[in-house]
């Protein structure tokens, strides 16, 4: 089980019994200040599938870096509000310097969750372990509003 905290900017891997066994810096910054395309990325209960590799030599790499892992919405109300499809785990950034490098820096996304090319490897490891042993992985998204002057956390 994951749990992206997209305020805190942690996408936190906890063990089957809840401990958590690491946490990476992620960011779920879209281009817009919503859940709507191309914005943050959105609340909800996601299976991950299976992580895909991609070329160096893909035209696709240096947006994403070398490994997509699908989100496939199970309970978000924003993904299916506003028709959002195609969303993920991934690193690259196609506007920093070195998109493929280790620690390759910040962008904001489309609404995708991005890590740091290094910490990529970690996650898609732990993914492809749990889905090889016949498990689900599941991706917990949540955002702290502020609602009325109160804080109260977004996920479903």
């Amino acid at each position: 089980m994951f749990h992206f905290h997209a305020d805190q900017q942690k996408l936190k891997c906890f063990h089957g019994n809840g401990m958590m066994q690491w946490w990476v810096t992620a960011k779920g910054i879209g281009s817009r200040m919503d859940f709507g395309v191309n914005g943050n990325t959105p609340p909800g209960l996601y299976e991950l599938e299976q992580p895909q590799p991609i070329s160096p030599r893909d035209e696709k790499a240096p947006a994403l870096g070398l490994w997509f892992v699908p989100l496939k919405p199970f309970i978000s109300h924003d993904c299916v509000k506003f028709g959002r499809k195609d969303i993920g785990i991934h690193g690259g950034g196609s506007d920093l310097p070195q998109p493929l490098a280790p620690r390759q820096g910040w962008e904001s996304t489309l609404g995708c969750i991005r890590v740091q090319n290094q910490d990529l490897l970690r996650v898609t490891t732990a993914v492809a372990n749990a889905l090889g042993k016949g498990h689900h992985a599941w991706l917990l998204v949540s955002w702290i509003e502020f609602v009325a002057g109160r804080q109260q956390i977004r996920s479903y």
